[in-house]
Order: C-alpha cells, then sequence, then structure tokens
C-alpha cells in the first residue's frame, strides 16, 4: 500500500506502508520516475537512502523539492503513521 504525496509530469513522491511499518521514527519518502522507483530519501534531512539509477538531474529535483516541501511531507508521514497503528 502506498499514499501518492506529489505528482509532476512523469515523477512521484510518494510514501510505503512498509517504510513506515519497517521504522516508524525515520521518515523517507519513494521518489518515482514513470512508476519506476530511483530513489528513497530521508525527509528530515534529503540525504538519499537508496540511489536505484538516479540521475544528476533526478537528485537535483528531487532534493529541491523535498526542501520545498518538508513540513508537508512530514506532516503526511506522521498522519499516515497514525491511520496505520488504527488498522
Amino acid at each position: 500500500m502506498r499514499r501518492i504525496i506529489e505528482i509532476y509530469n512523469n515523477t512521484t513522491f510518494e510514501l510505503s506502508k512498509l517504510d513506515i511499518q519497517k521504522d516508524p521514527s525515520s521518515p523517507v519518502i519513494r521518489f518515482c520516475v514513470r512508476d519506476k522507483l530511483v530513489g528513497i530519501f530521508a525527509i528530515e534531512t534529503g540525504k538519499i537512502v537508496l540511489d536505484n539509477g538516479l540521475t544528476k538531474f533526478e537528485y537535483m529535483l528531487a532534493e529541491k523539492e523535498i526542501i520545498h516541501n518538508r513540513c508537508k511531507f512530514l506532516q503526511s508521514w506522521d498522519n499516515y503513521s497514525k491511520f496505520l497503528e488504527k488498522i
């Protein structure tokens, strides 16, 4: 199960149920291009947790969007975590 947070043309940022269940205290966001996972980033720091073939442009785009939307992404992580605890 996943929750899509942002969509830009062919790219998406999404939260994953698996990531939340694995470590709810370490918020990460998945960055996909054309539905292919290309990277996972720590929301709080913007650091790459998983590089699955990120290009320099994709990295710069993801970094910019994470910085710009950090509060929104963290709030979504908290809300999604609380929702998953209830089910």
